[in-house]
């Protein structure tokens, strides 16, 4: 069950954004090890896609045995065998493969199952994994493998000589990354003659037809050992295919560090990095160790790594430099800060690290270099300076706020000056914050601040009584500025502390900036928005891709906090803001408490504008009745989505009336996803149910599968959601009281819902599936990929051709699921939220 309580990065969680997927099933998140999951005996003949209605309409599923019996959990092995072939004369799929390899005595365990994980993917082109491997029942390793999609498994890694193999046939293989052009970048164990490891070679595969390459260094005795050790590292790959990695290096059998690399798909193998190869000894110890490491590989095709600084000497005294190299060429330029005396001490000890923030690989490469001012020793530090860098340029700018325009407001009394990097965009813009001193030994706030790789600008923004005043100032001089988040473009949202010169926090302003440095202040300040001593209080949550942006400002009565009200509007006209929200804005009392308090909080904004949060439900009580969901068009219509018991009943509602929703995933395409509490008229919780809401349809799918027969107690929840608004989630299955464990569903929008068991052309048992327990992709030409539990404690991966395709563009990955179910579907008219 997800907590009401998690923070918005929990369960606001963002899906089906992206075109390369990378999933491990081992096994998938919410999936048990080994799902106690069985198949119905008979399948669903089709679920029709869901028909426009002018009513509130429920589909709901049967209960567990009126349709089909279910075989119980402890005879379904034996029981299966026994299951006549059904007919599927309209079956929603068509069983294509099973991928990796298995079903002979190199993949069968002691019990006869065969195990096959997927561990990358491009929806529809290539699919990689591994297979366990066995040597008379005994584990072997294992056998990595790339498929097409025409369902062909081709093994790929080294493994066809001694080198690869023990004197048992023992082989390894880890896959490390897929290209988006389809190559696998992975490393294969090696052995010696006694069948001891001897390290790791790393190699690159075609995907398509299966080709591997060894790359990485490993030629001459720098990369080989005396007793013949070599080891090779894939750290990523590029999108285009350049893999890049690590090869440790030897003097005899001793380990002398590490080389750097960048490998092409025919095995050339460029070093990266710095190792004097110009000449000289900054980068080579007196004993001839070298140490280069890649750190990241970024989504444009740059490999970003490290080097020791050893200057000769005999221990590792002199720090280290960053340095990023195209993938494409090898060329390495040094980056981060390390000219004058501030960013050295008097021996010339320098150090720079990356930010461990941006793990994503998109936007600049940044980084933080330590600030010494010439000083005699390491342990004397005078903070820390920020960067970023252009990668096609390799030139690094500094960010942050450090009194570069004179004065003192960024330096302490000891000199000491600290920025952070805590925001990126595919702009070229970062943003970040600064501590203030004003000279002091005492920070007095954080300074907002974003900078443009692309422009060169590093600017403060934010309010700090730039034009006079102390509306953002303490009597002590403290200020705050923050920044909370950026959008792709490069506009970034922030708040200010309100302070009127006092000692006492009053609030805050909410503002948005522009990649030029613009701060615009945003929400309600007027009237009721601004207590009697100047209180006022807004933010602004989140600013879409094509300038909408929502918010929430804080309502008083005196100086009293009594309501918070929700907003939407655009960066191009930024006073123009709309109240949205559930606010009983057509009458009644069910969002106002009985002293007239109303609470709306948003959690986002999509691209169409729609804007989408939550409210407290008062019922015109003195105290809240639980949590309602809601969603609104730009220009104010307020809808309340969820399920609320809106056709009547109890299921969503308790003896006292309390209903509690929460909003769960949502994409820029108009889908929300969000979940709501069962009570079937109880005072207890039983269970939850999740829900799609599409925005331009102002329509609510909801998934109400099975319940237990004694009480109606529930589970379901969608656990992906993607860009065209299908779904994939899970429910748990009811036979009568009996829980049979999870099932998944497929939602395909423009289709209808399936269960995978009962929807594909085959007898599942016949081929040795317990079911077709999670689907994870759905390629534009209708390729389904999933993977599941088999018989004989095995676990396999497969694919599935839909036999009904819609428009190329409605298709795009379907997210992880855990076993296979049917849903309610709930469609109604559009209406304003407290209607």
């Amino acid at each position: 069950m997800v907590n009401p309580e998690a923070s918005a990065a929990e369960r606001h969680r963002r899906g089906g954004d992206q075109d390369l997927a990378y999933f491990l099933l081992l096994p998938p998140p919410d999936c048990p090890a080994k799902p106690d999951s069985r198949p119905l005996t008979s399948p669903m003949k089709s679920l029709l896609p869901f028909t426009p209605s002018s009513r509130t309409e429920t589909l709901r599923r049967r209960t567990p045995g009126t349709r089909s019996r279910l075989l119980l959990a402890g005879a379904a092995a034996a029981a299966l065998s026994a299951l006549p072939a059904p007919a599927h004369a309209d079956a929603a799929f068509h069983y294509l493969a099973r991928l990796g390899f298995y079903g002979t005595q190199e993949y069968n365990n002691p019990w006869g199952g065969s195990t096959t994980y997927v561990s990358h993917y491009i929806d529809g082109f290539v699919y990689t994994g591994t297979s366990d491997r066995f040597n008379y029942g005994s584990n072997n390793g294992n056998a990595a493998w790339a498929a097409t999609a025409d369902g062909v498994s081709r093994r790929i890694g080294l493994y066809s000589t001694r080198e690869f193999s023990t004197y048992s046939n023992l082989q390894v293989s880890e896959i490390k990354g897929l290209s988006a052009n389809g190559y696998v970048a992975g490393t294969s164990y090696r052995y010696d003659d006694n069948s001891n490891n001897n390290g790791k070679a790393a190699w690159i595969a075609n995907g398509l037809t299966g080709e591997t390459t060894r790359v990485g260094l490993y030629q001459g005795a720098e990369f080989t050992s005396s007793t013949n050790q070599q080891t090779s590292e894939v750290v990523g790959i590029t999108s285009t295919g350049y893999a890049a990695g690590t090869s440790i290096r030897y003097n005899g059998a001793t380990n002398t560090g590490l080389a750097a690399w960048v490998a092409d798909s025919t095995g050339t193998t460029t070093r990266i990095g710095f190792y004097d190869q110009g000449g000289g000894n900054e980068f080579t110890n007196g004993s001839g160790i070298q140490r280069s490491e890649v750190s990241q590989v970024t989504a444009d095709g740059y490999i970003a790594g490290t080097s020791l600084r050893y200057k000769g000497s005999t221990f590792d005294g002199y720090g280290q430099a960053l340095w990023i190299a195209n993938a494409a060429t090898g060329a390495t330029t040094r980056i981060g800060l390390y000219q004058g005396s501030e960013f050295h001490t008097s021996n010339d000890y320098q150090y720079s690290f990356y930010d461990s923030g941006n793990s994503t690989g998109v936007g600049p490469v940044t980084g933080i270099t330590q600030r010494f001012n010439n000083s005699a020793s390491t342990w004397t530090s005078y903070g820390y300076a920020t960067w970023a860098v252009n990668h096609a340029t390799g030139e690094t700018l500094r960010t942050g706020l450090y009194d570069q325009g004179g004065g003192n407001e960024f330096t302490s009394s000891t000199g000491s000056q600290q920025s952070q990097t805590n925001l990126w965009s595919a702009a070229g813009v970062v943003g970040g914050y600064t501590y203030r001193y004003n000279g002091t030994s005492t920070q007095l706030g954080y300074a907002a601040w974003i900078a443009n790789v692309n422009t060169g600008l590093n600017t403060r923004v934010g309010f700090y009584d730039q034009g006079g005043g102390n509306t953002f100032t303490s009597d002590t001089g403290y200020q705050f500025s923050f920044l909370g988040s950026m959008n792709a473009t490069g506009y970034a949202s922030g708040s200010s502390n309100i302070y009127n010169g006092g000692s006492t926090q009053l609030g805050s302003a909410a503002w948005f900036t522009n990649p030029d440095g613009v701060t615009t202040r945003v929400g309600f300040t007027d009237g009721a928005y601004t207590a009697d001593n100047g209180a006022q209080l807004s933010g602004l949550a989140r600013i879409s891709t094509s300038g909408y942006m929502a918010g929430m400002s804080a309502r008083y009565s005196g100086t009293n906090q009594i309501s918070r009200d929700a907003w939407v509007g655009h960066t191009s006209n930024p006073t123009a803001l709309t109240r949205v929200g559930l606010y009983d804005q057509g009458g009644g009392n069910t969002f106002t408490s009985s002293s007239g308090q109303q609470y709306s909080d948003v959690s986002g904004v999509l691209n169409n504008g729609t804007a989408f949060g939550t409210a407290l439900i008062f019922h015109g009580g003195s105290s809240d009745s639980g949590t309602a969901t809601w969603a609104a068009s730009p220009t104010g219509t307020s809808t309340r989505i969820g399920l609320y018991d809106q056709a009547g009943g109890n299921t969503y509602t308790s003896d006292t009336g309390y209903q509690y929703s929460y909003i769960g995933q949502y994409n820029d395409n108009g889908f929300i996803t969000g979940t709501s509490y069962r009570y079937n008229g109880e005072s207890d919780q039983y269970g939850q149910t999740a829900w799609l809401y599409n925005s331009s349809t102002n329509e609510t799918v909801g998934f109400d599968m099975s319940v237990r027969a004694s009480d109606g107690y529930g589970v379901s929840s969608i656990v992906r959601l993607l860009d065209d608004g299908s779904a994939l989630g899970t429910f748990n299955l009811f036979n009568g009281d009996t829980d049979l464990g999870q099932r998944s569903f497929a939602y395909l929008i423009g289709i209808g819902t399936f269960i995978l068991d009962e929807s594909v052309d085959v007898n599942l048992a016949s081929l040795n599936w317990q079911n077709l327990g999670t689907a994870f992709a759905l390629s534009q030409s209708g390729l389904l990929l999933g993977a599941a539990q088999t018989n004989n404690l095995g676990y396999g991966a497969y694919l599935l051709q839909a036999t009904a395709v819609p428009e190329p563009s409605t298709w795009v990955l379907i997210g992880l699921g855990v076993a296979a179910f049917l849903v309610l579907h709930i469609r109604r008219r559009s209406r304003r939220q407290d209607a």
